[in-house]
């Protein structure tokens, strides 16, 4: 008896732990570089997933980096 019960608590246990792990893996790591009209990286260009606070901004060569969820905009803007 206190086996089935252990089970019968176990199994939905396992199966939200599968599901909400399932959640958060829907993330993906999106890398770009930026570059102007003429070909040349942007440096310092801030890169955002719309309607987040989810961003970061180039480096030197003009890359990025992030997290976002498959469907999200990217927004680029530079001033200078």
């Amino acid at each position: 008896m206190k086996t089935n019960f252990l089970q019968s608590m176990m199994l939905p246990f396992v199966a939200c732990t599968f599901f909400a792990t399932e959640a958060f893996a829907q993330t993906i790591n999106v890398k770009g570089v930026v570059k102007d009209e003429a070909g040349i990286p942007v440096i310092g260009a801030n890169v955002l997933v719309k309607g987040t606070t989810n961003g970061t901004i180039t480096d030197l060569d003009g890359n990025f980096q992030l997290e976002a969820r498959e469907g999200d905009v990217i927004e680029i803007s530079y001033i200078g």
